[in-house]
Order: C-alpha cells, then structure tokens, then sequence
C-alpha cells in the first residue's frame, strides 16, 4: 500500500504520514487538496508526496528537522492526527496563514485559513460558507446569482449578478466534494444572497 506525506491545513500547519485510502474526497495528487479521515473524521490537508511508508516518514523526519527553528514544542505536547507529534508553528512577522491558498477552482482561491472554517459536514452550508470566503457578505448582500429579477419581485429593479466564473467554481467543487445536485447547490447560493440583503437591511435599521 502507498502512503502520503500531508500538511493539515490548520493554523499553525502539522504534518502526517498515513495510508493513501485515507483520502475520502478530492484527487490523489501531489499539491491537491483533499480532505482525509482520521478518527472517523475528516480535515483539508494538503499531499506533499506519495511513495512508500519508509519514504515519506524520512521525507517527514525532514519536514520537521528544517522547521525546527521555528517550530516550539510545548511541555505537554499534543498527540497529532496520525504518528506523528503535533507541533505549534510559531509564524515570524514576515508571515501569515494568509499567504497559504487553497485552490477552489480555475479561477476562485482562498486562504488555508478560511478554508479549514468551511463546514463540510453538510453540502449547504459549506456553500454559504465558501460564498463568504469568495465574496464577502456585502457582495453576496447586493448580488444575486442570476443577476435577473426574482419572479416574486418583478416591479423590483435586478441586482447584480455575482462573477459567474467564481460562482461556478464554487458549484463544480461543491458538486465534486458532495455528489449533489446542482441545482441544490444554485438554491443555497441564493439563499444566501437573500440572507445577508436582510441582515443588511437590519444592521442599517438599527
């Protein structure tokens, strides 16, 4: 059996060596994201290699030895999600989880930050939440994703549409990741644009 070298996206990163079937969704290839089971769970991590356990625990051991002057262990070290010590990363002021980016699609990327905050136990709201990472609430609360008007609002003027390249790279992944159809996906995008223009309206109200 093969095995992958990973790089959990969480803040501050932490690496694992573990067994390829460990990969519940996403493409097994080197630089992908995907995310793998540990514990009956699953997290986003990235594949830095792919070979033989032997190899990617040495390529690991290497990881960790060029990390070592910035990595601090604590006295009472955290158990990792796999063989390894989890170790915390301290970033040098030069640096930032911003600079780590996830690729959504051919034209959508967000940080390794935002990403780890989707949930992606459930289709919908990882929607509505990777709609917030690409757009931000006071886009997504004056768009809509058709940029037409609303058959139950026709004497309303249309808003915008959302960029449509962003908006279908947000469905193809959630497609991909959940195997729904897209026309839920379509639905939980709108949705959200509707509920933000409330909240907005709210905010504004008060």
């Amino acid at each position: 059996m093969k095995f992958i070298l990973i790089q959990w996206i969480e803040d501050p990163p932490t690496w694992d060596v573990l067994p390829i079937d460990k990969i519940v969704n996403g493409r097994c290839e080197i630089g992908g994201i995907c995310d793998v089971s540990y514990n009956e769970e699953s997290s986003p991590a990235k594949i830095l290699n792919i070979g033989t356990r032997s190899a990617m625990m040495k390529q690991l051991y290497c990881v960790e030895r060029d990390s070592q002057a910035r990595n601090r262990p604590q006295q009472d070290e955290e158990v990792g999600r796999g063989q390894r010590k989890k170790y915390r990363r301290i970033l040098s002021d030069s640096e930032s989880s911003e600079e780590f980016q996830v690729r959504i699609g051919p034209n959508t990327s967000i940080t390794a930050e935002q990403y780890g905050h989707v949930k992606w136990t459930d289709a919908k709201k990882a929607t509505k939440d990777l709609l917030i990472s690409v757009f931000g609430r006071r886009i997504l609360a004056t768009h809509c994703y058709t940029g037409k008007c609303s058959n139950a609002f026709k004497n309303k003027d249309a808003k915008p549409q959302l960029d449509p390249e962003k908006a279908s790279d947000i469905i193809s992944y959630i497609k991909s990741k959940f195997n729904i159809e897209v026309s839920v996906i379509k639905k939980a995008i709108s949705e959200k644009c509707s509920d933000e223009c409330k909240l907005s309206k709210r905010r504004n109200c008060v």
